[in-house]
């Protein structure tokens, strides 16, 4: 996502690089903006550039895994530089399931309508 801004195909790889949770939750919400703004959206391009980045450079990482789901322990220099990674596993390939907040139902109006 670092380089999304200078690659236009930055952005398709890391969606590539999601889980079918993540991936389901950005169509849904290309789906959504497609209807809104009246233009296509692809699920990748639901990815903003500038809200992704790392909070610390990562030193060293274990894997804990659980069948077909695993969470990376990544740590950085100091001690407050520690994440988790929740990943699954799909076919031979791992994929990241980052958290992201649930597609809210579209809103209604109050006399039926769309809004």
């Amino acid at each position: 996502m670092e380089s999304a801004p200078d690659d236009p195909r930055a952005s398709r790889e890391a969606y590539q690089l999601l889980g079918p949770h993540a991936r389901a939750n950005l169509k849904e919400r290309a789906e959504r903006a497609s209807r809104g703004q009246g233009r296509r959206y692809e699920p990748y391009e639901m990815l903003a550039e500038g809200r992704f980045g790392l909070k610390f450079r990562p030193k060293a990482m274990t894997a804990q895994t659980s069948g077909d789901e695993a969470v990376v322990l990544v740590r950085g220099e100091g001690p407050e530089e520690r994440a988790q990674v929740h990943c699954v596993r799909e076919g031979s390939s791992w994929h990241l399931e980052p958290e992201l907040p649930d597609v809210a139902p579209p809103a209604r109006r109050s006399d039926g309508g769309a809004p």
